[in-house]
């Protein structure tokens, strides 16, 4: 099971691309989830060292999506409430701070999303794959 998730985090991630719909990363992000909830479990049936740096390359990479996420949700709120007080009757002084808020937040979010590429292709590399796959691979008697 973890093999399979594995498989299907890097199918997933190698086909985000920087105009990818922000759902794609989400995604992602939940089934990365999984994945580091199922090693974190089965963690004592594999040597330690091995799974530790596997999973705390998984919480990198986690972190980076929890940001993307987070700051993605952050800044429809504060949009949704900036409609409500607008129809209210708001202050545009009110109106105008929140926009720049916002701005912040989506630049903030656009750089997270930059980060990505580089964190996923340090989670995707030669050596990782090989670890999953020495670790959690389908083994087969010669």
């Amino acid at each position: 099971r973890i093999f399979k998730i594995y498989k299907r985090v890097l199918k997933q991630g190698r086909a985000i691309e920087p105009d990818s719909p922000a759902e794609l990363l989400h995604d992602l992000r939940k089934d990365c989830k999984n994945l580091r909830y199922l090693m974190e479990y089965f963690q004592s049936l594999y040597p330690k060292q091995d799974t530790t740096a596997l999973i705390k390359l998984i919480k990198v990479l986690l972190d980076n999506l929890g940001d993307f996420q987070d700051l993605q949700v952050q800044a429809e709120a504060i949009e949704s409430f900036a409609e409500k007080m607008q129809e209210q009757g708001a202050p545009a002084s009110a109106l105008m701070a929140m926009g720049i808020l916002v701005g912040d937040l989506l630049e903030r979010q656009q750089q997270a999303r930059d980060e990505f590429a580089a964190l996923f292709s340090e989670f995707n590399n030669e050596n990782n794959t090989q670890a999953f796959d020495k670790l959690f691979g389908l083994k087969t008697n010669s």
